[in-house]
């Protein structure tokens, strides 16, 4: 009797798995393993970012919820499949042969230059696999996404509706003679948008290093405002909108020589210098920011997180061995991968983990030594995608897929398709989530 009540309620408990409102789908998908191809390692690494929050974050107790019964067989040294609930601070492996089939990524990726922007709604890429997707974010009845031609690099702002159609090309080359920013910036309390656009230079149909504009635009997509950034010769066109403050935007900047700084680019057309190295990240509330400079042991060059005081959290550096990615939307949690291949810019993720702390909330692991998880994308506050890498050795099949992971349940499942990819074809790996 016991055995039978335990597996119902486990079966009721994998049902209601997720996100609330989030139905369970069949994906219309096979799983291959059809053709062997060589496993490559392909580090992913860039600029761009969402944010940090400074909050006190409420104890997350058990992820299964918070039941003591709960428990990981010893034998696994504190891992879990994805059919086994994790404790706080455990490890799921995620492994692609035995991960049931979920409902599609709602966080939208790219794959073969289709972009998915929901499930069953996409938009075939201008330049089609040989497209660079920069952003992806959601406005009133559709999205906007900056798209480059991979050889000539100057992005466009394309507005879509919410059937993955067409509306306009907001700014680019072919609009107005201008790019713009690869990143998009959102105000998470108001949906307001940021991005930066950029004169071309006519003889070059590139970038020019000056005449910079931050505009921003409201959750309708209709422009609010435009603030022109104090660019000088030395800087080159690579500013990126990082999140919204009460006060402005900020803007990281580099110039030329690779040298960093933010501005703040006020709501009433001013901008300022608020820093002399680089910002990563801004949180949702615009209090904490993510910098990169001499802040860890020996002054190394680490990643911190700097309060508003200006001073960084401890935990954030005491060490160079970590780099830290992309927040949940209600800032408490945060991606954070290896120090040689960053999280940011759809490097590798190995733990999600609370911002205030450090601590880790769930680790995150493939099946074996050559397997890799990378480029993780919020759908909610608890609810995780990222893409999955498993090859069986260096020189048998590499195969990609999209894995939700409830973070609340400490459980994973499949949330796209499983595709044999050899990236040594193309010079990039199959999804790109954003």
């Amino acid at each position: 009797m016991t055995n039978d009540l335990d597996e119902a309620l486990t079966r009721t408990l994998r049902e209601h798995a997720g996100d609330a409102g989030t139905p369970r789908l069949d994906l219309d998908a096979v799983r291959g393993r059809a053709r062997r191809i060589r496993r490559t390692r392909t580090a992913l690494v860039g600029a761009g970012a969402a944010a940090v929050v400074l909050a006190v974050v409420a104890p997350l107790g058990l992820l299964g919820g918070g039941s003591s019964d709960r428990s990981v067989d010893p034998a696994t040294s504190g891992t879990a499949s994805a059919d086994i609930p994790v404790e706080r601070g455990g490890t799921l492996t995620l492994d692609l042969d035995d991960l049931a089939e979920g409902s599609s990524s709602r966080a939208p990726y790219a794959l073969g230059g289709v972009l998915h922007l929901a499930p069953g709604v996409t938009w075939d890429l201008p330049g089609g696999s040989g497209a660079q997707l920069g952003a992806v974010v959601p406005v009133s009845d559709g999205w906007l996404a900056t798209v480059a031609d991979v050889e000539v690099g100057a992005f466009t702002l394309y507005r879509l509706d919410s059937q993955g159609s067409l509306v306009e090309e907001v700014s680019g080359p072919s609009v107005d003679g201008r790019t713009v920013s690869d990143a998009l910036a959102v105000d998470a309390a108001t949906g307001r948008v940021a991005w930066v656009e950029y004169d071309l230079d006519p003889l070059a149909d590139l970038p020019s290093p000056v005449a910079a504009t931050l505009v921003t635009a409201g959750r309708d997509g209709t422009e609010l405002g435009r603030t022109d950034l104090p660019v000088n010769d030395t800087f080159a066109p690579s500013s990126r909108p990082l999140g919204f403050t009460s006060a402005g935007v900020l803007v990281n900047m580099t110039d030329s020589m690779g040298e960093d700084r933010t501005l703040l680019a006020g709501f009433d057309g001013t901008a300022e210098t608020v820093a002399d190295r680089a910002t990563e990240g801004v949180s949702p509330g615009g209090d904490v920011v993510r910098r990169t400079g001499a802040v860890g042991q020996g002054d190394e060059a680490c990643s911190g997180v700097f309060g508003p005081d200006g001073k960084a959290l401890a935990w954030s550096t005491s060490t160079c061995t970590a780099s830290y990615g992309r927040y949940s939307p209600d800032g408490q949690l945060l991606l954070r991968g290896p120090v040689e291949e960053p999280v940011v810019g759809d490097g590798q993720v190995d733990a999600v983990i609370d911002p205030a702390t450090g601590d880790v909330v769930v680790a995150l692991a493939g099946a074996g030594p050559d397997d890799r998880v990378y480029a993780g994308a919020w759908e909610s506050a608890t609810s995780l995608v990222v893409a999955v890498q498993k090859s069986d050795d260096l020189e048998t099949p590499a195969r990609y897929a999209l894995v939700r992971v409830d973070v609340a349940a400490g459980r994973a499942e499949l949330a796209s398709a499983i595709v044999d990819y050899d990236p040594q074809q193309t010079g990039y790996t199959p999804f790109t989530l954003r």
